[in-house]
């Protein structure tokens, strides 16, 4: 049988690369949380949280569902969206400051054919990234977290590991999540091997049997240029919550919280083209809201303890090769998910987004929005507590 050139193209060939996105532009808490990894304690590093206030060491898709407001601007998402918390190391040994930051969320449709791309399920949890990676790797997994050094005058490539030149336009850590579910589980012990990559990674075909996700992309952008001063020579002075001087060891986490029938409503009905305005995709337009920074949406921390200026880093995290004293809250490492390596994320939706950066850069200071909920109690949730080892660096 002979198969025509379009055929098979057809097959083998993403057919639709559009996206919706949005810009979180405060953060609803920074904390030593995380209730995937280390649900009713504290985890062994700070978070960047975005998303719904319902979100705390406990949270489940049923609390984040029950939140009754989000720092992202559509109502109908009120899931949680966190990163590991950024820091400068003070050349002067004083210690360390924390970075500023914001997170741009992507959610892209990557069909094969003529196959449905389904909405994350009810209670959803994921992990994408190892925070105990130190060094390049070659895995999807590993390629799936990349970093841009921001530089409107001299553009530079996105790059394993945080890039080690200065950035006058900012830095941003990038985080591709797995686009392929298992179809039964909302969680795993390793909160990983419920889900995978495709054979690529902004598109391909999942594992027979597997269903296809629409796929979430984090931007976590930082100023970093006011930091110039601390660099030691060539070396830059950044740090991860969890000591990793690297970078290679970012990664993210995501806790569903949408009205699924909205979400699969923009899934199917904003494939086509790019969203830059996630209020112009018109399943989402109808709970969109721009609100003013005295109005942002925030919660407060669990963990109570400082992290604007410390000596150490929050959990008395080492940086690389420093030795750490014993600390009152431990997690341990979790296994690392193997998958089959892929390309890049779409070098078109990240020229496009570059295009847009300054103005949703700027508009940061004065557009933080937050989105109040009406009715909270009507939406459905499957409340998943998975069973889980005690983990070192989640």
């Amino acid at each position: 049988m002979k198969v025509s050139m379009p055929a098979f193209l057809a097959a083998v060939i993403p057919t639709a690369q559009g996206m919706f996105r949005f810009d979180c532009f405060n953060n609803l808490v920074v904390d030593r949380v995380d209730p995937i990894v280390n649900p009713s304690e504290a985890s062994g590093h700070l978070h960047a949280v975005s998303g719904g206030n319902g979100f705390s060491m406990n949270a489940d898709g049923a609390a984040m569902k029950a939140s009754t407001c989000t720092s992202c601007p559509i109502g109908a998402d009120l899931s949680a969206y966190w990163v590991p918390q950024l820091y400068v190391k003070f050349k002067n040994g004083t210690g360390y400051g924390l970075v500023e930051s914001h997170q741009i969320v992507y959610y892209e449709s990557r069909p094969m054919g003529d196959e449905k791309v389904i909405a994350f399920p009810d209670g959803l949890k994921m992990l994408a990234g190892n925070p105990t990676l130190r060094e390049k790797g070659d895995s999807t997994e590993e390629k799936a977290i990349t970093w841009v050094c921001l530089d409107y005058d001299n553009p530079h490539p996105e790059q394993q590991g945080i890039p080690n030149f200065k950035c006058p336009n900012g830095l941003r850590g990038q985080v591709n999540f797995p686009m392929c579910w298992n179809g039964v589980d909302l969680d795993s012990l390793d909160h990983k091997s419920h889900v995978a990559y495709a054979t690529g990674l902004d598109g391909g075909s999942c594992p027979d049997g597997w269903k296809k996700m629409v796929k979430i992309f984090y931007e976590a952008f930082y100023n970093v240029a006011q930091y110039d001063d601390e660099w030691d020579g060539d070396q830059h002075p950044f740090v991860l919550a969890n000591g990793d001087r690297t970078g290679f060891g970012f990664h993210g986490d995501f806790l569903n919280g949408w009205d699924i029938d909205v979400l699969q409503a923009a899934v199917d009905q904003c494939a086509s083209k790019n969203y830059f305005n996630s209020g112009e995709c018109a399943p989402l337009s109808a709970s969109f809201s721009d609100k003013a920074p005295e109005a942002r949406c925030t919660t407060q921390s669990e963990i109570v303890e400082d992290i604007m200026t410390v000596a150490k880093l929050p959990g008395n995290n080492p940086v690389d090769d420093e030795i750490a004293e014993p600390a009152s809250n431990q997690t341990s490492s979790f296994s690392n998910s193997t998958f089959s390596s892929g390309s890049a994320r779409s070098a078109e939706i990240n020229a496009e987004s570059a295009n847009t950066e300054d103005s949703v850069a700027g508009e940061a200071d004065n557009n933080a929005r937050a989105t109040p909920i009406e009715s909270p109690s009507s939406r459905r949730s499957v409340n998943c507590k998975a069973t889980m080892t005690k983990n070192r660096s989640g």
